[in-house]
């Protein structure tokens, strides 16, 4: 089944060449002047993946990405010509983004970023058909890939808080450094950075904490990294009912679940956005 990209952007250029690479990529995509046709479209249309350009005449790109984030669990790439520092970078990741891209940028890389943001995350469960971790009246369930709050609820999480969550769950109470988490989100385009990773954890505290931030689950050490605070309860099928997780039984176990390798990006010499 073909997956369904939007590419908005104002330059009328810029956007139909997007829309034309990623129709030869094996994609469906959907090209859009702004986000009013952006809107439309996405009233229409189940979209798996949304580009946008940071600059755009009348409504602001992080504007999107925000509007966006609000009602969907979609990855969006920002696209934009200018250079950006860190800190605005983070401002978008924080806004609802999962990638930037600056342009000049290769087709091929583009085409890479867009696959890499539509893998689903790759959890290895060693033993089990259905494994599932319970901390504190919720639950995790890797094979599915869901988050159930304790009323039994599904909560959306985005890939790459699904990444991290999973890494904090398999090692409870143990101290992870934000390079440990990053090594766990698969992420080949290497554009996030330990920066991305606070974002991310912000994201997950506000969905798991609801409204009690003085109890978070996820403890900050300070100069170091994340904890994950409540004991965690892993319950595979095909092995062992279940096991209570604490640090003594992740000293052998690691933090990193094995991942299919993805096709690393590579830069065209010409063809390249530069607009």
């Amino acid at each position: 089944m073909q997956r369904h990209i939007a590419v908005v952007d104002d330059d009328p250029f810029i956007r139909q060449m997007l829309a034309e690479c990623l129709e030869e990529a094996g994609f469906q995509a959907h090209a859009c002047a702004g986000g009013a046709e952006l809107d439309l479209l996405m009233g229409r249309l189940p979209i798996d993946l949304v580009v946008v350009d940071l600059n755009l005449d009348g409504e602001d790109g992080l504007d999107i990405v925000k509007r966006i984030a609000q009602r969907e669990t979609i990855p969006v790439i920002i696209i934009t010509g200018e250079r950006i520092e860190n800190a605005d970078k983070a401002i978008g990741l924080e806004f609802g983004a999962d990638d930037y891209l600056e342009k000049p940028f290769g087709i091929q890389e583009f085409v890479a970023r867009i696959r890499v943001s539509l893998r689903p995350p790759m959890i290895a469960v060693e033993r089990a058909v259905e494994q599932t971790f319970r901390f504190s009246g919720w639950s995790l369930n890797m094979r599915q890939l869901r988050l159930h709050d304790p009323d039994g609820s599904p909560v959306d999480l985005s890939p790459n808080e699904f990444r991290v969550l999973a890494a904090l769950v398999r090692s409870p109470q143990t101290v992870l450094s934000r390079e440990q988490l990053l090594r766990s989100k698969d992420h080949d385009s290497g554009e996030l950075d330990c920066r991305a990773i606070d974002v991310v954890v912000n994201r997950l505290r506000r969905k798991l904490d609801q409204g009690s931030p003085q109890h978070s689950m996820i403890e900050t050490e300070r100069g170091i990294g994340y904890i994950f605070v409540p004991s965690v309860q892993q319950v595979d099928i095909r092995a062992e009912p279940h096991r209570l997780l604490s640090a003594t039984d992740t000293q052998h176990s690691g933090v990193s679940g094995q991942t299919a390798p993805g096709e690393p990006p590579s830069r065209l010499q010409c063809d390249k956005v530069q607009h």
